[in-house]
């Protein structure tokens, strides 16, 4: 099945772009450290709205192995191949994975098998495993949109099995990224992250996000009421919540108001930035970022931790320095990438195109 675009080629390449931009912004530490606000606010939504734009694209189904081996590749693939060597590095500089106490702190009620945590981490995607075996979290989207790229085309044309995952969704939804943090939470949170298969439990979640967002924006798109009102109201809840958040940063997590924050912000985000979507496919800078979005998206994390590094040494961690860091960030991530692209025996190797290369790879 064929359905028309709601976003065009520069459009969509443009959002990503400023997805990336957002993203940077919410790892810059330079900045997020000296303005407490700015991280808890855009980790509402700025990840979770590149789970919607597939859902705005012109789709023709595929087969299941079609399917699979395209995601496989394009997603899963260099999960692993970053996953292996963060982990790497993480084990060689830091002697976090070999404390048996801070395995259980965070694994209470688990076997300290180190073995089996990095194994199921291969095949679940965990971000608490992730976390706790290269130092970042930020490849738990890899998996994550791999299971959700299935999922959807899986259900393409299926409307009972579409509606049962959709009220999994739901569930999944309230319960990863908007009911409270309470122990019982938390707990509920990691043993399902940490036995739910190639992330399917959050790829589920963000299957819901994705395909009820994209129903609404298709039928309020010619809505200038509805639109103007989402506006105003993300404007008027982001400046509440920014403003609560600088006198209290656990406002989120411990105000009753958190929980309707965390689920509707993304919502409301992609509203505004749909509403907006032709002028921000204007802007060059968005464009430019949203072509090389995936490996910008992982290397833009290592670099900022590297300038995170430089300005802590110098104790230079203040707003206007965090604005100057976003800006060296985005450039040297940018042109890294960029030069990266020049090197297609290594970028090949890292983001191949297709399995018959990895096979080849292997095979020698």
């Amino acid at each position: 099945m064929i359905h028309s675009n709601y976003l065009s080629r520069d459009e969509s390449t443009a959002i990503k772009g400023l997805l990336i931009f957002l993203i940077i912004l919410g790892h810059n530490a330079v900045l997020t450290q000296s303005v407490k606000s700015i991280m808890p606010f855009l980790y509402l939504f700025h990840v979770k709205l590149f789970f919607i734009i597939p859902f705005l694209y012109k789709v023709k189904t595929n087969t299941f192995k079609v399917s699979l081996e395209k995601n496989f590749v394009r997603l899963y693939y260099p999960f692993l191949v970053f996953f292996f060597l963060l982990s790497f590095a993480f084990y060689i500089t830091n002697d976090t994975i070999n404390d048996p106490n801070q395995i259980a702190n965070i694994f209470k009620g688990i076997s300290d098998n180190k073995f089996l945590y990095f194994s199921s981490t291969i095949f679940t995607g965990s971000p608490y495993l992730i976390d706790f075996f290269t130092g970042y979290q930020f490849l738990w989207f890899l998996p994550v949109m791999f299971s959700l790229n299935i999922t959807k085309n899986l259900l393409q044309d299926n409307k009972t099995a579409r509606f049962i995952v959709l009220i999994l969704g739901l569930v999944f939804y309230v319960v990863f990224y908007s009911l409270a943090l309470t122990p019982e939470i938390s707990r509920l949170r990691f043993n399902t992250m940490l036995f739910s298969p190639f992330a399917i439990t959050q790829g589920v979640a963000m299957y819901f996000l994705g395909y009820v967002c994209s129903k609404i924006l298709l039928n309020t798109k010619y809505n200038k009421v509805i639109n103007i009102t989402g506006t105003i109201l993300f404007v008027a809840l982001s400046v509440f919540l920014v403003y609560n958040l600088s006198i209290n940063h656990h406002f989120i997590k411990e105000s009753s108001l958190g929980a309707i924050y965390r689920f509707a912000m993304p919502f409301l985000a992609m509203g505004i930035v749909y509403t907006f979507k032709e002028k921000i496919s204007k802007v060059r800078v968005f464009r430019a970022l949203g072509e090389v979005s995936l490996p910008l998206y992982i290397f833009s994390t290592l670099i900022c931790t590297v300038f995170y590094l430089i300005f802590k040494k110098f104790d230079a961690i203040t707003p206007l320095n965090g604005i100057i860091a976003q800006v060296l960030i985005m450039l040297v991530s940018y042109y890294f990438v960029k030069l990266f692209y020049k090197l297609p025996f290594i970028y090949n190797k890292i983001f191949p195109q297709t399995l018959d290369e990895i096979k080849i790879w292997f095979s020698k």
